[in-house]
Formats: structure tokens, sequence, C-alpha cells
């Protein structure tokens, strides 16, 4: 699939609309007012600059941003926005109630693709996807004998669904549900039958999601992120306590401050020499260990996704530099660094060996468990549930890097930037709205021949 992307590149117009495209990115994405936008646009034509006629016309006022969102949709593909009434909570109130949403609905969104796009290109994607994912063929094959659809000619979609805080003060979160397809939809196996789930919630006293009656919907089809479970999960636990041990018993210094100077200039020079895009910005010790109401809680490196990645194989590196193989606990850290190396660079598509990552995976959360028990009073090297999601990564034959979210999590990002308000209550009707329509606005169908 191509990039996602919200703001428009002007780049590729020709020079005559760029100041159009531009306008329009900074009110779609709320970074001037529609007042400002308007009168810059009158400004403009009355300065003699071309193709903003009808821009121009727009008048000033506390409608401006409004009247020229509409303006974008001028001989749109795009479907229309609906309204519905979900029940949600009321923070005022700390009570459920009926609340207007808008959405787009999936359906009349693939309608729209095919408008732009033929069935055969959507399909041919699709199946050049389907030959790495076992995972969706099989399902593929269940909705073929369960709905008595032709699998050559059903399309595949999968759902992302997260939160991100949109606004100065992160009070607010913004609820994403976007649709992916081409194969790229979210599948995963697991031991427990969707039946056996549903009447283990039932039992205890859980309400089931609505998600459940989609057709062919089931814990089954629910896939596990990498990203959260080890970049930000597993991974960075195992970076903190690593770097944290090297901070506090091996690099020699006058203060904490000072063996975090030392260990980030190894670092720095594992990022020149590799030419690392992903790089921490600092190493201080409050990056490492964080307290909780005075207590020491377990290290772990506060990275971003990225940057935690790109430290692993430099994790190696400071192990054999700075671990004494002759200690077994440090000899023990040496090979889980090793181990986990081994399992990331099975990541790769041309070097994916599912017996391989799961080797590498299983060995390396043997080695971090006995680590946990070897250091239980200093609470380093901590197993927690995410391990147990990285060993269903494991014992799966579809390489994580094909259901992986970081263009969701980078979507989301841009989502959150168009829910920006300059003013008006956050309520669910105007976020939502606001969001879908400035989408929109700033974004054509995507052509899959381009």
């Amino acid at each position: 699939m191509n990039e996602k992307r919200t703001l428009s590149s002007t780049d590729d117009l020709p020079a005559k609309r760029r100041f159009r495209a531009d306008v329009l990115d900074l009110t779609i994405n709320a970074d001037i007012s529609g007042q400002r936008a308007a009168r810059l646009l009158q400004n403009a034509s009355l300065a003699g600059t071309e193709n903003i006629a009808d821009l121009a016309t727009v008048p000033i006022g506390k409608n401006s941003a409004r009247d020229l969102i509409r303006k974008c949709f001028r001989n749109t593909k795009w479907p229309d926005t609906y309204e519905l009434q979900v029940p949600a909570l009321n923070p005022a109130t700390d009570a459920t109630q009926l609340m207007t949403l808008s959405i787009l609905l999936p359906h009349e969104l693939l309608s729209a693709v095919l408008k732009v796009n033929k069935m055969e290109q959507l399909m041919t994607n699709q199946q050049a996807a389907l030959a790495h994912r076992p995972d969706l063929q099989d399902h593929l094959a269940r909705a073929a004998q369960l709905l008595d659809v032709d699998p050559s000619n059903t399309v595949i979609a999968g759902i992302w669904v997260d939160s991100v805080p949109f606004n100065s003060d992160r009070s607010q979160s913004l609820e994403t549900v976007s649709l992916s397809l081409v194969g790229e939809g979210t599948l995963r196996r697991e031991a427990l039958t969707s039946m056996g789930f549903l009447v283990r919630q039932r039992a205890e006293g859980k309400m089931i999601s609505a998600i459940f009656s989609i057709p062919l919907f089931g814990p089954q089809n629910c896939k596990i992120d990498f990203l959260h479970v080890c970049d930000l999960g597993t991974t960075s636990d195992f970076l903190g306590s690593l770097l944290y041990f090297l901070m506090e018993f091996v690099v020699s210094g006058n203060s904490r401050r000072e063996k975090c100077v030392t260990l980030f200039r190894e670092i720095d020079a594992f990022y020149r020499a590799n030419n690392s895009e992903n790089r921490l910005p600092k190493l201080v010790p409050t990056m490492l260990r964080a307290e909780l109401h005075g207590k020491l809680k377990s290290p772990k490196l506060r990275a971003k996704a990225g940057e935690a990645r790109v430290l692993v194989p430099c994790a190696v590196q400071l192990a054999e530099k700075f671990l004494d193989t002759s200690v077994p606990a440090q000899n023990t850290m040496i090979h889980a660094c090793h181990r986990l190396n081994s399992m990331y660079s099975c990541l790769s598509e041309h070097h994916w060996l599912p017996e391989r990552f799961q080797q590498a995976s299983r060995e390396f959360l043997l080695l971090m468990s006995g680590l946990e028990s070897h250091f239980e009073d200093l609470k380093l090297f901590r197993i927690k549930p995410k391990a147990h999601l990285l060993m269903e990564l494991a014992v799966d034959d579809v390489n994580p890097s094909k259901h992986w979210t970081y263009r969701d999590e980078s979507f989301g990002h841009s989502l959150a930037l168009l829910a920006r308000r300059r003013g008006g209550q956050f309520s669910m009707k105007a976020v939502s709205n606001a969001v879908l329509k400035r989408f929109l606005a700033g974004n054509q169908l995507l052509r899959l021949d381009e």
C-alpha cells in the first residue's frame, strides 16, 4: 500500500496552483483560522494571484473555515459522511448517554476506491500479499465456505483501532478506527476458539462487543502488534534493565548522569557508524528507571518504537564491550542481547525464517527469565505479560512485519493534527465531523497504479 498521509505536497503541482494548495492545507490542519485564510485569499486575489477565484469569494466571518473546506469537495469522489447516535461516557456526569458521531461507511469507501481503480488491480495486489500470509489464506477459504463467495473475487479488509491525544494538554483523545485493504488486514491464530472466548466473557459477567456480530469475526481475527509487544514492551524492558545495570554497576563515573554520558557516547558512535535514522536525543538516568509513590519501578527505557529498534544491535556492542563473560549473570546478558538481535534480524522479508524467529524468541525469553530470577531483589529484567504475547507471535507462521502498526500509528498522529480545534467544545459530534471533513478535503482517493 502507498504511504498514508494527510498533508498535501505541492512539489508535483503547477506553480499557479501551489498557493491555493498551501492555504487550504493551513486551513484544513487548523494552522491558521478560517478568517485569516479567507483574508489571505481575498488579498491574494486583489494582487492578481491565479486559480483562487472561487476561494476568494468566501466571506470573512465565523464560518470561513467551514466554507473553505466545503470548496474542497467540488467534484469529489469521496462518499458522504453519516451521523448516528452512539452510547458514550459523559466525563462531566460520569454517566453513559447517547451522543452524535460522524462516520464513513466501509462499503461506500470500497465503492469509492473502485471508482478510481480497477477490481483486477485490487485483486492482483491482494494475491501478491496472500503469498506470504497463510493466515489470510485460511480466513479467505473459511469465508468462501461459510458465505458461499468466490475467493478470487473477494476483497479482504482489516481494521485498526487506537486512541491518540490531540489537544495541547493531552487531556482529550481521538478514538480512531481505520480501514486497510489489499491483504493488510489484521488476523490472528489463537488456541481459544471464538465460541470459547464468548462463553468465557459471559461467564465473567462481561459485555460482548458488537464487533463480534460481524460475520466470520472472532478472537482469531485479532493480530498481535509487534510494535507494542516488543519495541514499546519487552524490548524496552530489556534495554532499560541492561542500560541501568551498566550505569549502576559497570561503567565508571562520578555520578549516574556522568555514566549515562559515557554510555550515550558509545550509542552515538553506533548511530554515526550505521547512519541510523531513529536516534535517542540523549540518555539520562530518568529515561531508564522511574519512581511510583516513592518506590523504584522495574527499569524500562523511555524511547519511541523506532528508537528502541535501532538500539537492539547497539546493545550487542555495548554488552560485548562492557560486560565480563567470566561472570555468569553478565555472560547471560550478552547471550540475551544476541538472541534479541537475531529475533529482530528475522523480520526482514528476505531473512524471514519462522523456525529461527521462534527459536530466538524462546531463547531470549528464557535468558531474560533467568536474569529476572537472579536480580529479583533489584527488580531487573522483569518478565511482563507482553512476553507471553511475544511467544504467541513466535509460534505463528506469519512475519510480524506483515501486520505491525508503524504506519497506522503515524496515521493516528496525522488524524490528531486534523482534530485540533481553535475554539468551541470538544464534543464527539464536533470532533468526529471535523476530522472526517478535513481528511476528505485534504486527500484524494488512492490510485493503485500510481
